[in-house]
């Protein structure tokens, strides 16, 4: 459980960090040590963290939420705070070995996204609607803010969310979707922080196809279909069984 926002300890936040899940960004009272992130740290010992809120949330009380947008006014100015799961940056540039967010306005909030025609075929869009997904993904500010209302409810403590995180909601609710969700690891051997695999946005069926997330990131599957390749390939000896066992029932029943 993590530490809720203070004068003091915000006084103390050396590095912030967003999570997986609902994205939620911490402050760092600490550096880490040389090659370690944020995501090595165990939950447990994450007590000292403090609190800095989620796109279009904030849990704590309303003068909490203001001591924390106050805060983090420069940082969000200067384009620092980072917007996808998993990144991270030091509030100085003394170190050079964190995962800095995108700052580059020019890159959009992904690398790589599926082409206007593919987003067409593939999901069952109409060319226009198809169209405006594609800028969406591409940060169209225009494209989000059409779909998000003037008011933009998900902007993000003093400002705009960040980038990924709004084109993630814009996206889902052009697809009229419910919502981004995460995907877990279900290694029995993963650190639970190592999720989730990837986030997807919820169509309420397993195997329909949607927008999946994974850092910079974009393609179309289906949750369901994605975790049961993943399954396949790590366990290919039992995949090869199963096979073998189907072609072999096929054979005997002809």
């Amino acid at each position: 459980m993590a530490t809720m926002p203070t004068r003091e300890n915000l006084a103390t936040v050396q590095a912030l960090y967003r999570a997986p899940d609902s994205l939620t960004l911490y402050g760092i009272p600490y550096r880490l040590r040389e090659g370690q992130f944020p995501r090595d740290i165990a939950e447990k010992y994450r007590g000292d963290w403090i609190y800095l809120g989620e796109p279009g949330w904030f849990y704590g009380t309303q003068a909490q939420q203001q001591l924390v947008e106050q805060w983090l006014q420069p940082y969000e100015q200067a384009g620092i705070v980072p917007g996808g799961p998993h990144e991270w940056t030091y509030l100085d540039d003394d170190y050079e070995d964190c995962m800095r967010p995108q700052t580059n306005p020019q890159s959009g909030p992904f690398t790589s996204v599926p082409s206007a025609k593919k987003l067409e075929s593939d999901l069952g869009l109409d060319r226009a609607a198809a169209k405006k997904l594609h800028a969406v993904l591409k940060g169209d500010d225009d494209a989000i803010d059409d779909v998000l209302g003037p008011s933009n409810v998900l902007t993000y403590q003093s400002g705009r969310a960040p980038a990924r995180s709004l084109a993630m909601q814009a996206a889902d609710r052009l697809l009229d979707n419910h919502g981004i969700e995460a995907q877990r690891n279900e290694d029995e051997d993963a650190d639970w922080d190592d999720a989730p695999d990837f986030l997807y946005s919820n169509t309420g069926d397993s195997y329909a196809p949607t927008l999946l997330f994974r850092g910079g990131r974009v393609w179309i599957s289906s949750w369901g279909d994605e975790m049961e390749a993943r399954e396949r390939r790590r366990n290919p000896a039992e995949q090869s069984d199963t096979r073998q066992a189907a072609i072999a029932s096929r054979l005997a029943n002809p």
